[in-house]
């Protein structure tokens, strides 16, 4: 008989119940505290009711990941530092291909322009370059 999926994990011990709420519970009290100190710090940042809703809404999110973060805290540490230095460096390529969004398309573009004979590359505002085809026309499409 295979053991329950849902039931505790025969190879790593049990935590006590009531484990980590404390630092859960320390970190949203930390967090409620450093919103009061800016908030009295830069009076003028929420004004309107929708700033305070914003706040409240940015709060509620903290809570449910943070949560989230510390019942999942079953895993090793190890384990969670390689699998957050691979989200960040998957955010970083993301940003960086957004930050070089026009360069890529230009590489694309000339490789395009490389494959395709009658695909014409602009090289400055006013002059467009196409390559001979196999048979040394060219195609203009």
């Amino acid at each position: 008989m295979s053991p329950d999926p849902w039931g505790p994990s025969p190879d790593r011990p049990q935590r006590p119940p009531g484990s980590g709420g404390g630092w859960w519970l320390a970190l949203l009290l930390a967090a409620g505290g450093l919103i009061a100190l800016l908030a009295w710090r830069f009076p003028g940042a929420l004004e309107t009711e929708a700033d305070w809703l914003h706040v409240v809404y940015l709060v509620g999110l903290l809570a449910l990941v943070s949560s989230g973060v510390v019942a999942g805290r079953r895993t090793r540490l190890r384990e969670t530092a390689k699998q957050v230095a691979a989200w960040i460096a998957i955010a970083l390529v993301a940003i960086a291909g957004y930050g070089y969004r026009f360069e890529i398309e230009a590489v694309g573009e000339r490789l395009l322009g490389e494959l395709l004979p009658g695909y014409g590359v602009a090289t400055s505002e006013a002059s467009v370059v196409f390559r001979v085809g196999a048979g040394g026309h060219y195609r203009v499409r």
